[in-house]
């Protein structure tokens, strides 16, 4: 039973690494690096001609949505667009998303690239797109998701150029004014400090867990509920948190109905 539960544990802690896709700093409004010094680059799948690649694809919300990476394009009311908002009847289009303004991140499983424009109007949209690794995915594959949330519209795109080293580069982005630097609009590429601390706080206790119940298997020959490493403190653990609690809250109050030993 004991070596079952170790054997479950490596397994999740290997599936979660590995199961990830590296996080991706944006190299430009094409492009990205991953940790590991690998290049995810989308400029094979953008149309350099003006029109989108991907042009007007029905979403769950009723809308149809273009969308062409890298490269800008024009549809109707949208221009120099990289994400287009369209009603089916094609009266007008809405856009949601410069092509200039893309931006690499990560969310833990996935890496995305979002854009954002705003319309003569005032209003911002923002759109989403969800990199699917998929190394057989020869002919890529766009999926419009829709709105979800006020102005924020989700896409996910299929391909093995959404792979690290996928695809080789394609023509250097065109667009109106820079191509933005990573970080630029304010958000942090791939993982955030959080993310960062909180997988190392996570690798830590998987280590901890895994090294003293096997050093409490082998070592101190233990079995059972006793393999837990550290037993005693980990038990009191809840006990200590009340009296602590219940101490705090009686000084507030001011009054305590239990008092810690003097040292």
């Amino acid at each position: 039973m004991e070596y079952t539960c170790v054997f479950y544990l490596l397994l999740c802690y290997v599936c979660v690494i590995f199961g990830q896709d590296p996080a991706c700093s944006g190299r430009d409004q094409c492009s990205c690096v991953t940790t590991d010094n690998q290049v995810i680059d989308l400029s094979s799948l953008g149309k350099t001609d003006g029109n989108a690649m991907f042009p007007d694809l029905q979403a769950p919300d009723g809308y149809m949505y273009s969308y062409n990476p890298c490269y800008p394009f024009t549809e109707i009311q949208c221009v120099d667009q990289a994400v287009c908002q369209v009603p089916v009847d094609r009266t007008t289009s809405y856009p949601a998303g410069d092509a200039v303004s893309a931006v690499f991140s990560n969310d833990g499983i996935n890496n995305m690239i979002k854009y954002s424009s705003t319309d003569g109007a005032g209003t911002t949209r923002t759109s989403q797109v969800t990199l699917i690794c998929d190394p057989s995915a020869s002919t890529p594959v766009m999926a419009p998701l829709g709105e979800q949330g006020s102005s924020t519209y989700y896409i996910t795109l299929t391909s093995k150029c959404c792979c690290p080293g996928g695809c080789a580069d394609g023509p250097p982005p065109t667009g109106p004014g820079p191509t933005k630097k990573p970080g630029e609009s304010g958000e942090i590429d791939g993982l955030s400090i959080g993310s960062i601390l909180c997988i190392v706080v996570l690798c830590v206790g998987v280590i901890y867990l895994i090294g003293g119940v096997l050093f409490m298997k082998f070592g101190k020959q233990a079995s059972g509920a006793d393999l837990m490493p550290n037993k005693t403190f980990w038990a009191g653990v809840p006990a200590n948190i009340k009296t602590g609690f219940q101490f705090t809250y009686g000084k507030v109050r001011g009054k305590s109905s239990a008092e810690y030993s003097s040292i």
